[in-house]
Parts: C-alpha cells; sequence; structure tokens
C-alpha cells in the first residue's frame, strides 16, 4: 500500500490504532478469554461431578478392599520377606489412587506403616506417642538427611579446590551476606514479589492522575445518567449501568470505569494523547493481573485442576472423548481388581501369583 493508498483510508475512518487502544483490545480480549475459561470450567467440573466422581469411588472401594487383602497377607507371619517385597508396588499403587480420593484413614496409614517397616528390617516401637505412620515418617527423614550429607561429602571430598576461588568465594559472600545495599535489594526484591502476588490489587489506580480519573468519570456519567433517558426500559438498563459506574468510582477501580467509558461515552468525550499515554502503563500492569487470575483458574479446587490439565480443551468432541476414555479406563481397572479380589483370597493363591520373575512381566491384577 503507497502513501495514497494510506491517506485516503485513514480519510475513510481507517486511521492507525493508537498504542493505548492495542492495549485495550488486549485487555478486552484477555477479559473475554478469561470468563469464558472459567465458564466453561464450571461446566466441566459439574459434568465431572456427575459423570467421573462416581466411578472414581466405585474403583476407590475396590482399591481398598484389594489393599486390605495385600495387607492382610503381609501381616501372616509365613510370608517371607521376599514376597513381601514384591508386594510393596501393589500396595504403594493402591494407596496412590485412595490418597487420590481421600480414602485413607488413620488406621489404613498404620497398616500400611508397619508393612514397609518389615520390608526395611525397622523395628518400630508400640508404645510410642507417635502413629507407625509418624515414626516411618521420620525414619525416612532421618535418612533421605543422611544421604543427602553422604552425597554433599562425597562431592566435597572428589572435587578439586581452587584456593584462590575458594577465597573469592567466601568473600563474595560475606559482602552479600553483610551489606545493607544487599538488604536493601533483598527487601525491593520481597516487596515486588508481594505486589506480583496479589491478583486482587488495581494496578496503576494509585500512579493515576486523579484529575483523569474524575475527567473519565464525569463524562460516562453524563453518558449513563438514567433521568436523560425517556424510554422506560433504557432508563432501567441506565440504572443498572450507573449503578456498577458509583461502584467503580467508590472502590477506585479504573478498569471497570475504562470499560463503562469506552463503551459509553459520547464521541467529544475520547481520551487526549497525554491520557491515552498515562493509561498505558495501567494497561499494562492489569494484563500482567489478568493473566495471573487466569492461570489461576485452575488452583480454584482439585475438580478445576483435574478438569484444566486432563480433560479441557476448545473442542468439545475431543472433551467427550478424553472423558470416555478416562472412565473406561477406570472401569476396566475395577474389572482386573474385583476378579482379583475374586480369584486371591487365601495365601496359597497369592504366592502362585508371586513366582519368580512375575512382577517384572505383568501385574498383580
Amino acid at each position: 500500500m503507497n502513501d495514497r493508498e494510506i491517506a485516503v483510508c485513514r480519510r475513510q475512518g481507517h486511521a492507525r490504532r493508537t498504542r493505548f487502544q492495542q492495549l485495550w483490545s488486549m485487555v478486552e480480549a484477555m477479559i473475554d478469554e478469561k470468563a469464558q475459561l472459567e465458564a466453561s470450567l464450571e461446566r466441566l467440573v459439574r459434568r465431572l461431578e456427575h459423570d467421573v466422581l462416581p466411578v472414581e469411588q466405585a474403583l476407590a472401594e475396590v482399591c481398598r478392599q484389594a489393599l486390605e487383602r495385600l495387607l492382610l497377607f503381609s501381616e501372616r507371619k509365613t510370608l517371607s520377606r521376599k514376597r513381601r517385597i514384591a508386594l510393596t508396588p501393589w500396595i504403594d499403587e493402591l494407596l496412590d489412587v485412595l490418597l487420590d480420593v481421600g480414602h485413607v484413614d488413620d488406621a489404613l496409614r498404620d497398616r500400611f506403616a508397619r508393612h514397609h517397616a518389615a520390608v526395611l528390617d525397622l523395628a518400630l516401637n508400640p508404645d510410642s506417642e507417635l502413629s507407625a505412620w509418624h515414626q516411618l515418617e521420620r525414619f525416612l527423614e532421618r535418612r533421605e538427611a543422611q544421604e543427602a550429607r553422604f552425597r554433599r561429602e562425597f562431592l566435597h571430598a572428589t572435587e578439586p579446590v581452587d584456593e584462590e576461588q575458594a577465597l573469592s568465594a567466601g568473600s563474595d559472600d560475606v559482602d552479600s551476606g553483610q551489606g545493607e545495599d544487599n538488604g536493601t535489594w533483598r527487601s525491593a526484591k520481597d516487596g515486588a514479589k508481594s505486589a506480583s502476588q496479589s491478583g486482587s490489587a488495581r494496578p496503576g489506580s494509585d500512579c493515576l492522575d486523579d484529575a483523569v480519573f474524575k475527567r473519565l468519570f464525569r463524562q460516562t456519567a453524563a453518558a449513563l445518567h438514567p433521568d436523560k433517558e425517556a424510554d422506560i426500559h433504557r432508563r432501567q438498563e441506565k440504572h443498572v449501568l450507573m449503578t456498577r459506574l458509583l461502584q467503580a468510582r467508590k472502590d477506585h477501580d479504573l478498569i471497570t470505569l475504562m470499560q463503562l467509558h469506552e463503551r459509553y461515552a459520547q464521541t467529544q468525550s475520547l481520551l487526549s494523547g497525554a491520557d491515552e499515554r498515562q493509561l498505558e502503563g495501567v494497561l499494562l500492569q492489569h494484563l500482567v493481573v489478568l493473566q495471573k487470575q487466569k492461570d489461576a483458574l485452575a488452583d480454584t479446587s482439585c475438580l478445576h485442576y483435574m478438569a484444566f490439565h486432563r480433560f479441557h480443551d476448545r473442542d468439545t468432541e475431543i472433551v467427550d472423548a478424553r472423558i470416555a476414555d478416562y472412565t473406561r479406563r477406570l472401569e476396566q481397572r475395577q474389572q482386573a481388581l474385583q476378579a482379583f479380589l475374586n480369584e486371591v483370597k487365601t495365601l496359597k493363591q497369592l504366592r502362585s501369583r508371586l513366582q519368580p520373575g512375575y512382577r517384572y512381566l505383568s501385574t498383580l491384577w
């Protein structure tokens, strides 16, 4: 397109959009995306509650029965330690399923802990105030800390040390840890982090010229005042919009004020170039807040997390296929566990399932 064509387009109303207008379009698009994602996740969560949760609950019931039976076999003194070790992967697998749906009580945790203690040759204290689960947990934490210390000592012993570099590094650590500048930097960093985490803050409203805010309010209020509207239905609509506007002024909610201004203010009330430049920073900050709020939607609840990460898609057919595949796999697993419960009722029948090499070739069920 040459200069003459550009001039013609501008005369026809196709003038180049300002940076503020581009940012405002991005804000509106992000608001719409966030609203659409929130609505779709809510619909999907309701569907999961109806179609998926009952299947998961049914599987959890069979998992608990299978886990209790395996733990019962593990508690038998006639079961060898080698076969008790072979049971551990399936016991852990079943416990993970139950933990996901919250079907684990303290009694089941303690039985699980006693199984692992027997595998580890760990003697639990029956007279301890701590439960078997917490005793095992403390033992594993101490062992992990000890192994980590051994790894550090091994690496320290095997790595060559440059004395000059070590002295330089130590000097840098002292300077960075005790200097006043470092404390100031850390304080500023913590402040920035806390500000970035507060998604409910209204970005830029504190640093905005109050005269701009008041002018936006006056121009929008002049367009939305219900007393100037003759049509009764339109007057009711403006009354609702005016209520939103007054609440925005009370909360100093600049984004809502700008939404109403952009949509309803008169042509002669358009923002000046100076106003737009001042508002650009506000829009950039609000884009960051909107993105954080959008990303946080998946963490609203466990079901929201599952809905977003496992099933969500813009294509409803893909969502349907994912839900159908997931529920089918749950049902197949439930049937396999039920078959195990029906077929393995004695320790002898269990031993036939734990022949040498079996656990490496297939699953218990």
